[in-house]
């Protein structure tokens, strides 16, 4: 397997790009994709033979020796060891490739490997051996906890493949598996290869940074030049924080809700899919299913959550819509100053941010070199490690860096982070951090450790100007580095259980506490410099951008509940067979309490928790807020945010043990007690 996945790592480099002997990088072969495919067609064929050898294996097991972890489930999870960073890698191809082929045939082959381990997997008789070993309390009492979660996870995750139906009904659940995963891939190339766009004249662009409009594409209609504007996360933000017209966000947030129609009755097939296959593996809904391997563990402990939120935070909500509306009729340029519209609400926010902090554009601190020097220098000390850039990473694509992180102490290798964070065609808009190699212990007793990539959007740096960040683009950015140190931190035994493994509502929980570092003053000190003169920011700045952190929280908070009850709702029992995209619209004016127009669009379409298989754990976001004030409150402000031995329990307790124990217990571990939403609600307080 090992020359198998070599060649794989090296069909990365080679199919992208290819390093002469000068160095310089060449652009991509022709026959890329060829190359991605013949080493698939490879990969696929030696995973065949493994599992006939499993196979033949179990059936040896069987007449000469009871069965046990070792002879019969340790095989299989080594082999998945090494699958999993196969699959992650055709994944990442799949989204980040510069050539369209290649991405096509990453894709492609990543879905041929799910299929192939699904349907060629021994169920049945795998099934009696596991319940004969699970049956004996004597040896499950012997296993190692990682080995006793391993069997937990895999008969929960199982189900959904009907991996515990048997004969024709496991056949029939397994076609319908597949035809719900390549409709999800469908859904997710859909957005990936939209290429929407608006066109706008320099004067329906007013508002917007200079820097907006270096290298943007223009076009003439009725000879008035008109500047492109994508309907990509980056630029539609830009339109919704700057442009100061409201007709020109507003046609803005109608294209950018109509991108993907085709995904209009896509969305509506794979909700349909989930729920009636949830029903024929013995589920009453989806929701049922996907939230019983998570912490809230049933769908009505996150509507209880959900609602209290929701009747807590909807009256904060209504005073903040009412300042709003405030700023919007001392606007002269409102075209509607009575009501507060989508296209409103993050504009007004940030002018009254802007108004606050004065006149100076507080991206000019942020530039994006030197803030990611700050983030790696918060997580060593936190962490006990040492970031390191390297100098080649002889990746996918020439923008894309490679840190290696080691522990500080020692030297020895922690991981490995790539960072691809620059905007381009056909690389995925999504800011996220990806799995290439989910670490693992070797049978030797060696850890391999994990490799991971980061993607975002920002836009290239330009003459001697670098990438400027706003502020809420450091707590993204911070947040999946958050994503990625979890991931390189965590020592499972086993690659299905390694870091971000486990349940969302965990892992969102601490990339979300890892936000607050980027709004305490003795952090921004170390590194919100201006780019040009090196001046840090002013104290009265810093103070007023600090002390901005809860304002419109009740807004964005409630955004977050209505995002969470519509991805819950059509996942549910009781509103099966409804129209998804109406719905969608339905949901977010009622709880989100911002009106969207009367304009026909369906924002579902792009919504990309219904195709990246994630549906019904949206509430993620907000739940995960719940754990992550109740960690930073009660441990490092209590203790210091530099208190070494905070970061270092942190560490051992709630990083390293990635999905191996049990996810609630490694936060009481951490905080000595129960979590609880005391110190969430508290922030509302303030």
């Amino acid at each position: 397997m090992e020359e198998i996945v070599a060649k794989v790592e090296q069909a990365i480099c080679s199919t992208i790009y290819r390093v002469t002997k000068s160095g310089a990088w060449k652009p991509p072969r022709t026959h890329s994709s060829k190359l991605v495919a013949k080493t698939a067609d490879k990969l696929n064929h030696f995973a065949y033979k493994t599992h006939l050898n499993n196979l033949a294996k179990l059936r040896y097991v069987i007449p000469r020796s009871p069965p046990t972890f070792g002879s019969v489930i340790a095989p299989i999870a080594r082999d998945e060891n090494k699958r999993l960073e196969c699959l992650f890698t055709f994944k990442l191809l799949a989204k980040v490739s510069p050539d369209k082929e290649t991405r096509r045939s990453a894709s492609k082959f990543a879905l041929k490997l799910q299929q192939l381990y699904i349907s060629k997997a021994p169920s049945e008789q795998l099934d009696r051996l596991v319940k004969q070993i699970t049956n004996n309390p004597i040896q499950m009492n012997m296993l190692e906890e990682d080995d006793r979660k391993y069997i937990e996870l895999g008969r929960l995750t199982d189900k959904m493949c009907g991996d515990h139906l048997h004969g024709p009904k496991r056949e029939k659940c397994a076609k319908h598996f597949f035809y719900l995963v390549e409709k999800e891939i469908e859904f997710m190339e859909n957005i990936q290869n939209d290429k929407s766009i608006a066109l706008f004249s320099k004067e329906e662009l007013a508002g917007l940074p200079d820097d907006f409009y270096l290298y943007r594409r223009t076009t003439f209609v009725n000879g008035q030049a008109k500047y492109a504007v994508a309907a990509t996360q980056a630029d539609y933000d830009l339109i919704m924080q700057y442009a100061s017209l409201e007709s020109t966000r507003e046609r803005m947030f109608r294209v950018y809700n109509t991108r993907c129609p085709g995904n209009v009755k896509l969305a509506q097939k794979i909700v349909d899919i989930r729920n009636d296959l949830a029903k024929f593996v013995g589920y009453h809904a989806y929701s049922e299913l996907a939230i019983e391997t998570h912490m809230a563990k049933t769908p009505r402990n996150v509507f209880v959550l959900l609602e209290e939120l929701r009747k807590k935070l909807t009256p904060i909500a209504r005073a903040e819509l009412k300042e709003l509306q405030k700023l919007k009729q001392a606007d002269s340029k409102a075209s509607n100053p009575s009501e507060i519209f989508e296209w409103d609400r993050v504009y007004y926010q940030h002018k009254h941010l802007m108004e606050t902090l004065g006149s100076v554009d507080i991206r000019e601190y942020f530039p994006l070199p030197q803030v990611l020097r700050g983030m790696f220098t918060i997580y060593e000390k936190m962490l006990g490690v040492r970031v390191v850039k390297e100098e080649s990473a002889n990746a996918w694509h020439p923008d894309v860096e490679l840190y290696t992180v080691r522990e500080a102490n020692s030297n020895e290798h922690v991981g490995s982070i790539f960072l691809d964070l620059y905007e381009r065609d056909g690389k995925t808009a999504l800011n996220a951090m990806h799995k290439i190699k989910p670490g693992y212990k070797s049978e030797d007793g060696t850890f391999v450790t994990s490799k991971v990539a980061i993607t975002t959007s920002f836009s290239q740096p330009v003459a001697q100007k670098p990438t400027l960040l706003k502020h809420r683009d450091l707590q993204m950015l911070i947040h999946e580095l958050g994503h990625a140190f979890h991931e390189i931190c965590a020592r499972s035994k086993w690659s299905a259980l390694q870091g971000t493994a486990a349940s969302s509502d965990y892992s969102e929980a601490i990339s979300q506490m890892m936000e607050n570092w980027v709004w305490e003053t003795s952090v921004l000190r170390t590194f919100a410099f201006h780019y040009q003169t090196g001046d840090p920011m002013p104290e009265d700045m810093l103070q007023k951008l600090v002390a901005s952190k809860m304002k419109w929280q009740g807004i964005d908070a409630l955004h977050l509940i209505a995002l969470s009850l519509f991805d819950l709702s059509i996942h549910d029992k009781g509103l099966r067979k409804l129209n998804v995209a109406e719905h969608y619209n339905k949901t977010l004016e009622q709880v989100s309490l911002v009106k969207r127009g009367k304009h026909h669009t369906f924002g579902a379409a792009s919504f990309s928790h219904i195709g990246n298989a994630s549906g019904s754990t949206f509430y993620c976001y907000i739940w995960s807020r719940v754990y992550a004030a109740d960690m930073f409150v009660s441990r490092f402000v209590k203790g210091g945010l530099s208190n070494p031995q905070t970061g270092s329990d942190f560490r051992k307790e709630v990083l390293q043990p990635g999905y191996s124990r049990d996810l609630m217990g490694n936060l009481v571990r951490f905080l000595g007690r129960n979590p609880n939403s005391q110190a969430y609600l508290g922030m509302f307080e303030e």
